[in-house]
Order: C-alpha cells, then sequence, then structure tokens
C-alpha cells in the first residue's frame, strides 16, 4: 500500500491532502500554512503528523525526516512570534490568536517532545501561555476562544458578536464551548502524559478542576420557560434550515440568506439574553454570542467533551471527581441520536460535497464505543458513520494512530477497516454492508 500515495482528511481544514507527495502544501514560507487562505494555522501540520505516525507502522523506514520537517516548521513560527503564536486569519492583526490553533500546537509538541524532536522546555512554555487565555467567572475557570475576546485587544471581531454576561463573563467573551473543552481536554492530556511532573502539578490541577466546574454549571439543562419555548422554536428553525439541503444550490443560498436576515438576526439576540448550551431536542450549542449558523460545530461539541470525558477517566486526580460524568454521556448519546437522525444527518452528508469535517462524527462514535463494552452503537450511528466514510477520506484515527481516540489501527483501502480502539477492543467496520463487529481486547480475541 504505502509505494503509493494516500489521501488523508486532515482535521483543521479538512482539504484533502496526499501524503507523501503533497506535503508541501502544508508549508508557506517555511511555517505550517492554512490552505484556506494563506495564514498561518497548525492545526492540519498535527493532524498529518498523527498520519504519518500511522503510516510508519507500514511503511519501512518510515516518515521520520516529514514529521521532523512539521515540527521544524511549528519551532520556526514560534521563534517569529516570541515563543508563542499569531494567526490575523480574521483581522489581519498580529493580535489576533486562535487558541483551538495553539491547544494544537501544543499537542503538536507533545508529539515531537515524544519522539525526541523538540525539547520540554518549548512544550512546557507554549502550555503555559495558552492556559493563560481564560477568565475566572464566577462558576469556574472559562478558557478563551480568541484573542479577540480580550478587552486589551484592539483589533475588533468583524463577526461583531452580541455583547453578554452569561454566567457571569465579561461583555466581549462568546462563551465558545467547543475551545473551553478542546483546551480542558488538552490540559489534562499533558498531566496524563507527563509533561508536568507531579510535584509540579497542583496548580494546573486547580485549574482543570475549576474549568470542569464551569462545563458542568454551562451544561446543566435550563429549566426556566423561556428556554423550553425558545429551545421548541429553535428546533423547528434548525429543522428547516437543514431541510433546505434538498434544494438546488441557488434557491437554497436564497432562502438560507433571507433566514439570516430575519430569524437567524432574531435568535442570535435571544441566545445572548436566554442562555444555554443543551437544546431539548440533543442540540449542542456552539457559543451564545456569535452568529450562531455554525451548525457543524454540534458535532465538534461532542467530540470534544468525549475526550474531555477520557482524558478525566485516566487521571488519578480526577477520575473520582464529584461531576456529573454519567450526565455528560447521556448528553453525548442524546447530541448523537441528533446527529444520526433527519434532518442534520441529511444536512451532514450535503456537507461532504464541500468539507471533510463529517469525519468528526466517525471518531465521536468510536470514542463513545469505548466507554462502555457492554454498549452497542444503534442502527443509525453505524448507517451514518459508514455513509461519511464513503464520501470523506480518512483521518489520521482512523488510518491508525490519535492518543485520543485509536491504539492502532491496521487501515487498508477499501471496505474493510480495523482499529484498535481507545480500550483495545479490536473493532471491523464494514463501510458497505454498515456493520461493526467487536471483538476483545488484543491478545484475548
Amino acid at each position: 500500500m504505502m509505494n503509493a500515495s494516500i489521501t488523508v482528511n486532515p482535521i483543521g481544514t479538512f482539504l484533502p491532502i496526499s501524503i507523501p507527495g503533497g506535503l508541501s502544501e502544508l508549508y508557506l514560507d517555511g511555517v505550517l500554512n492554512d490552505r484556506r487562505n494563506d495564514t498561518t494555522m497548525e492545526m492540519d501540520g498535527y493532524s498529518v503528523y498523527l498520519a504519518l505516525k500511522a503510516l510508519d507502522w507500514t511503511r519501512p523506514g518510515g516518515f521520520a525526516s516529514e514529521r521532523k520537517q512539521i515540527i521544524d516548521a511549528l519551532l520556526t513560527r514560534m521563534s517569529q512570534c516570541d515563543g508563542f503564536f499569531s494567526h490575523g486569519a480574521w483581522t489581519g492583526s498580529p493580535e489576533e490568536i486562535h487558541f483551538r490553533f495553539t491547544a494544537t500546537a501544543v499537542r503538536l509538541l507533545l508529539e515531537g517532545w515524544q519522539d525526541g524532536l523538540c525539547r520540554l522546555e518549548d512544550l512546557r512554555s507554549v502550555l503555559d501561555k495558552h492556559i493563560s487565555y481564560s477568565e475566572t467567572l464566577p462558576i469556574g475557570l472559562w478558557f478563551l476562544h480568541d484573542s479577540l475576546e480580550l478587552a486589551e485587544t484592539r483589533a475588533l471581531d468583524p463577526s461583531r458578536p452580541t455583547s453578554n454576561h452569561a454566567w457571569g463573563s465579561s461583555l466581549k467573551n462568546c462563551m465558545v464551548l467547543n475551545t473551553h473543552l478542546d483546551t480542558l481536554a488538552t490540559l489534562v492530556h499533558c498531566l496524563n502524559r507527563g509533561v508536568i511532573p507531579e510535584a509540579e502539578a497542583a496548580s494546573y490541577l486547580d485549574r482543570v478542576r475549576s474549568a470542569l466546574d464551569a462545563l458542568q454549571a454551562v451544561l446543566e439543562q435550563n429549566r426556566s420557560l423561556s428556554w423550553k419555548i425558545f429551545s421548541f422554536f429553535d428546533s423547528r428553525f434548525r429543522e428547516l434550515t437543514f431541510s433546505l439541503s434538498f434544494l438546488p444550490e441557488f434557491p437554497k443560498r436564497k432562502a438560507r440568506g433571507a433566514l439570516r436576515r430575519t430569524v437567524v438576526r432574531l435568535r442570535r439576540h435571544i441566545r445572548s439574553k436566554v442562555f444555554g448550551f443543551q437544546f431539548r431536542d440533543g442540540y449542542l450549542e456552539r457559543d451564545i454570542s456569535l452568529w450562531g449558523t455554525g451548525f457543524e460545530y454540534h458535532i465538534v461539541n461532542i467530540y470534544d467533551l468525549l475526550r474531555v470525558i477520557y482524558e478525566m477517566r485516566d487521571n488519578v486526580h480526577l477520575r473520582n471527581g464529584t461531576w456529573p460524568v454519567q450526565d455528560w454521556i447521556a448528553i453525548v448519546d442524546s447530541a448523537l441520536d441528533y446527529t444520526c437522525r433527519a434532518p442534520y444527518s441529511i444536512e451532514l452528508i450535503a456537507s461532504t460535497k464541500e468539507t471533510g469535517r463529517a469525519i468528526y462524527v466517525c471518531e465521536a462514535i468510536l470514542l463513545r464505543l469505548s466507554l462502555d463494552e457492554s454498549f452497542r452503537p444503534p442502527r443509525s450511528w453505524v448507517k451514518t458513520y459508514c455513509a461519511v466514510r464513503r464520501r470523506v477520506p480518512p483521518s489520521a484515527a482512523i488510518l491508525g494512530y490519535d492518543p485520543f481516540v485509536v491504539s492502532k489501527s491496521n487501515f487498508e483501502l477499501g471496505d474493510i477497516e480495523k482499529m484498535r480502539l481507545r480500550d483495545g477492543r479490536l473493532l471491523i467496520v464494514d463501510i458497505s454492508a454498515e456493520k461493526f463487529t467487536l471483538l476483545g481486547k488484543a491478545g484475548d480475541e
């Protein structure tokens, strides 16, 4: 297999990239590139690095030099930015930093450090800088989405988010759930993999506990009458929006434009006043004060929440905490049910014509299977997984390596996928027959 190129779906741009032939596309002027707009971004580099590690197992000699080039490009960008990062994708300003990008940079440095390609000091300095971008709320610590949420940042968010004080936040804090989850998962992941010596871990764990308290507060179901009314009508609005996927491109664009000028504006105002993330139909909102039309972030929230749950379980200081993890798993199940039924599933599959972002659903399902050996996925989940995989290239996890999702896969091009889940069991996916087969852990079957 490895004498030929393989197409990979990088979690970041979700623009397919060929390995090894297309690796030069990752770079612009010697640093990691966002191929959508030719600004800097670390996410594709991390995703491709993991894919290269997966393919290293099946290719004699591996991709050691290619992986080193990715790490070197990351370190080059750090040196250009006084030891951290800057992005400027929306504003062009060096003050604009995106923290999902920098969380990914932390994880990339972690892989590089453990592979002997960078120093622990570089990793620690970036981690410390990254988690400093946070706000202490009455409910706990909240990790920010980007530097435009800081009062001192002079560059203005072009989306002009509505001001809010949700859960006691500052006016510019958009309360973006997926980025808070991503930083939480990244921080605990670093603790679990020995980045922080045990003697120094206490202050980091204090921040984790406070951030988990904040997560618990925002994931509680809003039981007010106003939320119930809003949730009911919002469900109908989303059903209408997703059903437009059936229309040809021009009328679909016109209809969605009309909704944005009317319902979306009203919805945006209500969301910043009557706030919550967990809708009664299973939908998970991304934020409080942005436009609220990033419906694809529903699946990102699921994936990120599962990663937090797993990292908590792997940490001796957190696994027996008082946070309602079982309730969070119930939220995940409800959210995946919502994802895998119409009309969201129709919108999801339609989106694969333009982006590979739907791969998040596949990885979330893989994570959920590892939570409970007795759990069997509903038929709708299996069908959705296979429908997505028929349409988009494999991610690094499906290729065989992702420290959050799988322990190892034996990937071969074709209709059968085999992967070692995080709990050690072997999953065999027959994409054509839309069938999952779960076998015992390594050495058991």
